[in-house]
């Protein structure tokens, strides 16, 4: 087996790169510098020199870090740790919001009228009963049709940069727990699955001929009202399986929220998650 072989099979891409924790990231480091500076009193202590010693403790911590950098923590229960014990506003001075955060395309934008503006685009109608929404049947022909083509399309990077109004190096990045493209290896967007992210890029393509103001909204306005539109999708993108409507608890490496989803009935693919409310006392990780 080779070097980078035996390293990918043991990295944890689930609690590192855009998905590490600072705040675990952090608590570890400091326990791997603790744990050096007591192997180097441990060294001491049994005869050895204040040379092996300062070695070995520095061995030690680094070990930890290299643990730190391909796992993302050093202790087994670290997120339980942190979940149980780090209180809301310890997490937010590590840039920890008290629950799930939506995509962040770029830069942040005032938020939108998006029911509204989905509303003035024939995108939106009221149902039956005149207290909730539902898609057009137009916009819904309309949407099917494109999602069929950038999903079959061999340049999904060009349909990217065409639906946010964006020029650059785009770069996709599927993983099992989100789909995440880049603008010149800088965080664009995450997606809850490849499937979501496709319908936002049709949903844009169709609102382009519907919104007359389309074109000076900014990428981060774009995607909040492609991802208000997936609320309501009704076919799987994936599989053109039935969606359903649902709430459950999940859980990040800090705390664990309730959490309101639209998943496919046949694939199970994921397609919208917003949170509801925070989880006090979760169970343990």
């Amino acid at each position: 087996m080779s070097r980078h072989s035996f390293v990918d099979r043991y990295r944890q891409p689930e609690y590192t790169g855009d998905n590490r924790c600072l705040p675990c990231t952090v608590t570890n480091t400091l326990i791997a510098i603790l744990g050096g500076q007591l192997v180097a009193v441990g060294v001491l202590a049994v005869g050895q020199s204040l040379p092996i010693a300062t070695i070995a403790g520095g061995l030690a911590t680094l070990l930890g870090l290299v643990q730190i950098w391909l796992r993302g923590y050093l202790v087994p229960g670290t997120p339980t740790v942190t979940k149980r014990y780090f209180p809301p506003w310890l997490l937010e001075l590590f840039g920890k919001e008290p629950g799930p955060t939506d995509q962040a395309m770029l830069d942040g934008d005032q938020q939108l009228d998006i029911e509204g503006i989905l509303l003035d685009a024939a995108a939106l109608q009221f149902d039956e009963t005149g207290e909730d929404f539902e898609l057009t049947d137009s916009f819904t022909t309309a949407w099917k049709a494109a999602i069929d083509e950038v999903d079959a399309t061999a340049d999904l990077p060009a349909h990217i940069e065409t639906a946010f109004g964006v020029e650059g190096t785009i770069q996709v990045e599927e993983t099992e727990q989100a789909t995440i493209v880049r603008l010149d290896d800088r965080l664009m967007g995450r997606w809850e699955s490849r499937a979501a992210m496709v319908a936002d890029v049709a949903g844009c393509t169709v609102l382009a001929d519907r919104y007359d103001a389309w074109a000076d909204l900014s990428p981060a306005q774009r995607g909040q009202l492609a991802g208000g539109l997936r609320l309501y999708i009704e076919q799987c993108p994936a599989c053109d399986g039935p969606t359903s409507f649902d709430t459950e608890t999940t859980t990040s490496c800090c705390s664990e929220y309730e959490v309101a989803t639209v998943s496919c009935d046949s694939c199970g693919a994921r397609l919208f998650e917003i949170p509801v409310e925070s989880v006090a006392d979760g169970p343990e990780a």
